[in-house]
């Protein structure tokens, strides 16, 4: 009975320290993937745009929080939770490489659902938004936004 019990704490204690190893072996990156999409630093959005890479930029705040702020080189303003009603304004390409960006995040995670759910397969959320590019020293611009 003793042997019994010895193994059973043997393999209790081998599959925990299996748990342990394998969970700490997942490499955090800046830029990784998970059930949410692509995640991106603002540091390499820059990189990006530095590049003169064909994007587009979807700002899913309101209009009047991108009249006080805003990136020089949004493509686009279009709230998260109207996605789905101003088709016409996203890429028609649903390869189209997008990055969402918002006030910090949580409503370009959002909108990244949506988008993904819409057939768009080549999406990033760029973390932090506004607030961790403003932090970084990154230009912005303000002022009345021109109807497209």
């Amino acid at each position: 009975m003793k042997i019994i019990g010895n193994s059973i704490k043997a393999l209790t204690l081998m599959t925990v320290a299996a748990l342990v190893i394998s969970c700490g072996n997942e490499k955090h990156t800046a830029h990784n993937n998970d059930q949410m999409g692509s995640y991106i630093t603002v540091e390499q959005l820059h990189k990006v745009v530095e590049t003169g890479r064909d994007i587009y930029l979807l700002d899913v705040r309101t209009a009047r929080e991108f009249e006080i702020k805003r990136l020089p080189f949004a493509d686009e303003l279009i709230p998260y939770d109207s996605l789905q009603y101003v088709t016409d304004r996203l890429p028609k390409d649903k390869n189209s490489e997008i990055f969402l960006f918002c006030r910090t995040g949580r409503r370009s995670r959002i909108a990244f659902n949506t988008l993904k759910e819409m057939g768009y397969n080549n999406l990033h959320n760029v973390r932090g938004g506004i607030v961790a590019w403003q932090d970084a020293g990154y230009e912005t611009i303000s002022g009345p936004v021109e109807a497209k």
